[in-house]
């Protein structure tokens, strides 16, 4: 990483928590870079709000409201229900979507992990079952030795994030995905890494890999229905909803990967892809993929579309 990129980064970092602790204007974030030091016009402080958005947790939003004519800034950070309000077991009922069945195996590889990231360790796959985020599309049977970064919690079940020291890439696995999983005696720096690893992360819908390194600008028009759905929900740290002539568009700035395609299938027919091409190419492509299975013309076997640029 570049001494340019590291600064960069740094500077989003110092942006994300000022924005996390105060609400405060364009003219207020040019004072706080002046006093870190670092001389930024208003254009480079528009962009610099506008990439924050990726190292923004699931359960963060950026926020804005105008005063007058000043526009304020600000980071919210929700509160699951649960949590705010206390539910009696005779009430509290719980349906089995993506609840996993956890085992003995996966507790103890979890922890291994945490142990690996609290001591800082290496830890050694030893292979891979199956693919559940793209990042083993080549069902890789070789060992892998991994920098631990962050456990992440996605639908439910559990994910190791961390540095893959052989393709020097941040990666994803999923619990459930590691066999013959153990800590190496070589030490590491989980810490240094976790700024690449939180960029990948929001720089994906989901956790599935893209098809590519390119951020695209996502516009879905939604249904006036399924919008205020949407809008109730955390779906990516970029998304933004606007409402114009009584059509509700959603904005995200976002790779493509398979986890968005499914998700915008889940809206079927309320639910219309105004930009990027590529993604309204994949979307077609999906279709077809999809009848040309349930019209017997294609033998039904795995497959992942979205692995590259192919369409």
């Amino acid at each position: 990483m570049s001494q340019q990129i590291k600064n960069k980064v740094a500077r989003l970092h110092g942006l994300h928590k000022l924005l996390q602790q105060n609400v405060v204007t364009l003219l207020e974030i040019q004072q706080y870079y002046k006093q870190e030091g670092l001389q930024k016009s208003m254009r480079q402080i528009h962009r610099d709000l506008h990439e924050v958005m990726l190292l923004l947790a699931p359960t963060e939003q950026m926020a804005s409201h105008y005063v007058g004519k000043t526009k304020y800034y600000q980071i919210h950070r929700d509160t699951p229900l649960d949590k705010a309000v206390e539910f009696s077991e005779a009430v509290h009922l719980q349906t089995n979507f993506y609840v996993p069945k956890w085992n003995d195996i996966d507790l103890t590889q979890l922890q291994l992990i945490k142990d690996a990231i609290k001591t800082g360790h290496v830890i050694q796959i030893g292979k891979l079952k199956n693919d559940e985020t793209g990042d083993n599309f080549s069902f890789t049977t070789k060992q892998i030795q991994l920098i631990p970064v962050s456990i992440i919690t996605h639908r439910n079940s559990y994910f190791v994030g961390g540095y893959n020291t052989k393709e020097k890439v941040v990666v994803f696995y999923s619990i459930r995905q590691l066999v013959n999983l153990k800590t190496l005696p070589l030490k590491c720096t989980p810490a240094s890494y976790q700024k690449m690893v939180q960029l990948e992360l929001n720089a994906r819908f989901g956790i599935t890999k893209n098809i590519n390194s390119e951020q695209y600008t996502i516009r879905i028009e939604v249904a006036n229905v399924v919008s205020e759905f949407l809008q109730n929900h955390n779906w990516h740290p970029s998304q933004q909803f606007i409402k114009k002539r009584g059509k509700t568009t959603l904005l995200l700035n976002c790779g493509i990967n398979r986890e968005l395609m499914g998700w915008l299938l889940q809206w079927m027919y309320n639910i219309k892809i105004i930009e990027p091409p590529a993604l309204k190419s994949y979307f077609e492509k999906t279709l077809q993929e999809i009848t040309a299975v349930h019209t017997a013309k294609k033998t039904l076997v795995y497959r992942n579309i979205f692995n590259s640029e192919r369409v």
